[in-house]
């Protein structure tokens, strides 16, 4: 007898029936799955506070519309303004024959005043500022000293006020040919009314400026107190052309400040 070599034969689902785990059943519509823990805890919208409908009372019988309490309120204007009426233009005849040279009527003229032009050559600042010496010293005497110079009030002022702006306007320009002028008068008016200052005189005013009383030692010499640097910058310019005043100048005030 002839052996045989052992033949394979392979396991069917007969012999291990656990040889592959069986497919989980599709759910079916009959099915109940529980829901997920999560979908428990889903937060609610925040939805809006209802609506409270106003209660209107109840319309009466017989009435063409709401009761006036529901009503909006009164408007605060027309909304149209009524513009002033004019009237339209009278009617031109245009077949008229038109209005000749002489008979043509001109319009008013309208006369303005036109202010006269101020007497600078017979009031020039020289002299000008000799009338305000003469003022400043004597103000009580302001009506008579422009009477005896042929002057108003409105004309002295307009001459005043001229001289003035010319001052300035000289000055914003970096001259002072006016101003030296009306120094030089106006001091030499002073001079002439009270007589001539010495060089002592000199010396208490520039002594006075040190000391702070310049308007004391003014009203004492005769002079307007109101006027002090005025009569300051003529006093400096004219020591600085005369060395000899100068020196006597400086000599009072040296004797001045030694006693």
């Amino acid at each position: 007898m002839i052996a045989l070599a052992p033949t394979y034969i392979p396991p069917s689902s007969a012999d291990a029936s656990t040889l592959y785990p069986p497919e989980p059943e599709a759910p079916g519509w009959h099915s109940w799955h529980p829901a997920d823990p999560w979908a428990h805890g889903t937060a609610t919208l925040l939805l809006p506070p209802a609506m409270q409908s106003r209660s209107l009372p109840p319309i009466p019988y017989g009435t063409l519309g709401p009761p006036t309490e529901l009503l909006p309120p009164p408007m605060l204007g027309p909304l149209r303004v009524e513009e002033p009426w004019i009237a339209p233009p009278a009617p031109v005849d245009l077949f008229a024959p038109a209005p000749s040279a002489a008979t043509a009527t001109a319009p008013a003229a309208v006369s303005t005043p036109v202010p006269a032009p101020l007497p600078l050559d017979l009031y020039p600042i020289e002299r000008c500022a000799r009338i305000d010496a003469s003022i400043a010293r004597t103000p009580n005497r302001t009506a008579g000293i422009l009477t005896d110079h042929g002057l108003d009030a409105p004309t002295w002022q307009s001459l005043r006020s001229y001289w003035q702006d010319a001052i300035q306007a000289e000055i914003d320009h970096g001259k002072a040919t006016f101003l030296r002028s009306h120094d030089a008068a106006f001091l030499a008016q002073l001079e002439q009314e009270r007589g001539p200052l010495t060089s002592e005189d000199l010396a208490r005013l520039v002594l006075s400026a040190e000391r702070g009383t310049r308007s004391k030692t003014l009203a004492a010499l005769g002079l307007p107190p109101a006027s002090g640097l005025a009569i300051e910058r003529a006093l400096l310019s004219r020591a600085s052309r005369d060395p000899k005043l100068r020196a006597g100048i400086r000599a009072a005030i040296e004797a001045a400040r030694a006693s």
